[in-house]
This record gives structure tokens, sequence and C-alpha cells, in this order.
């Protein structure tokens, strides 16, 4: 249910920048779409944590990035082709950030260098830290509930950086009168709601093991075809 909730805002999203954006401005789709990375960002920064073969994920995401990336710079008409990588090698970086999080302290000194290189990505650093804050809060919350110091500071990290998301500059002016920085955490709520046990098997009963690959194709195929209804 999340990942095709996720889905569709991720297509309003594109339709409004790719097919509504030069002639009307609605605000309200923008909005929506500020619901998508995080949605998506929740769903495999969990997945990352509990995978069998993280590095298959991995691959998945890279490929599909690679493949990805010349449709995402001609459908969104980027002025440059590898500045940024698409979604795809953002949720690959998380994936990468939460695996050696969970590998232990040995591992933690490369965690600054992955979150770095979130500089060349979609959603940046920020959208790289939110994944690795995601996964810290998700097993803290799991493990040592919600009152725990960990938690919390988990939580509060989450909030912070969702006013970091969508933002052209790093002024605190910008960051602190984010409006899109309130629907990033609410949609993290939205997320975080899905843990409620009674939540969670609810939403079991609707998981498709086909739906992960469904998602990797209709990334490309989806801008592919936003970017023909364009050109029309």
């Amino acid at each position: 249910m999340l990942k095709l909730f996720a889905i569709l805002v991720m297509t309003i999203d594109h339709a409004d920048r790719v097919l509504l954006d030069a002639y009307f401005d609605y605000e309200f789709l923008t909005v929506i779409g500020r619901f998508a990375y995080p949605v998506f960002a929740f769903m495999i920064a969990r997945n990352a944590m509990y995978t069998r073969n993280p590095r298959r994920y991995l691959m998945l995401l890279v490929g599909f990035g690679a493949l990805s990336q010349p449709i995402y710079w001609w459908a969104l008409d980027h002025a440059s082709f590898w500045d940024p990588l698409n979604v795809m090698f953002t949720l690959a970086l998380g994936v990468l950030s939460v695996r050696a999080w969970l590998a232990g302290p040995r591992f933690w000194p490369a965690l600054p260098f992955i979150i770095a290189a979130g500089h060349f990505v979609e959603y940046r650093m920020e959208g790289v830290a939110l994944m690795l804050a995601i996964a810290f809060t998700t097993y803290h919350l799991r493990e040592r509930g919600w009152r725990h110091w960990h938690t919390l500071i988990g939580a509060a990290s989450l909030i912070a950086l969702s006013f970091f998301l969508n933002i052209s500059s790093y002024a605190p002016g910008k960051v602190l009168h984010n409006p899109y920085g309130p629907w990033v955490v609410f949609a993290l709520l939205i997320c975080f709601a899905t843990l409620l046990p009674r939540v969670e098997q609810f939403e079991t009963r609707f998981r498709w093991p086909g739906l992960r690959l469904f998602f990797y194709a209709y990334y490309p195929c989806h801008l592919a075809i936003l970017g023909s209804l364009a050109l029309m």
C-alpha cells in the first residue's frame, strides 16, 4: 500500500514538472510531490535493514539508475547530464549508509564519505542522511521504544533533515522557512505509523513479491512516457 502511494505521488510530481510546469503553477501538485521521496526513502531504508542480499539490492538500484539517467535528464530537461544523478542513486547511497552503520563501528568512518557522495545525486546529501536517520530511528524505536533517548535523537534528526530537503541553498532563512518541510515531516509520520503492529499486519496482505521489480521498471518507463507526451 505504501509503495503504491509513493508511486502515485511520484507520478503526479513528475507529470506536474514535465507537462504542466511551463503553463500552470499548481502549488498543491508540488506539495503532493513532496511526499514521494520521504516515503521511498523510508521503505528502502527499512528494507535495507532486513534484506538478506544487500549486494543484490544495491546492484538493482545502481543498474536501473544507470538505465534511467538518460531518460531522467531528457524528460526533466536538466542542464547537465550528470548533475544530479537520479533518485535511484540517492536510494543506493542510502542503502550503503544503512548497511555500513549496521556493520558496526569499524565501518562508521565511511559514513561521512557516503553521505558526502550525495552531493552528486537528487536530494543531495540530506537525502542520503535522511535514509540513515530513518534506519537509526526505526531500529531504536523497535528495540528500545519511543521514549528512549536514541529514538528521540533520531526523530529530532528526521525533523531537522526534513527542512533541508527541497531547497535551493543552505541559507538559514531558506531552511527555517522551507514551505515543504512540514509536509515531509507529515509524510514520515504516515510512514512510521505503518510500523504499528496492526497496521503492519494489515499492510502485509497487500504486498506483492513482484512489486519491487515493478517499481524499478516503472521509474524509467513513466519518465519516458511523460517526456514523449511533452513533445506532443
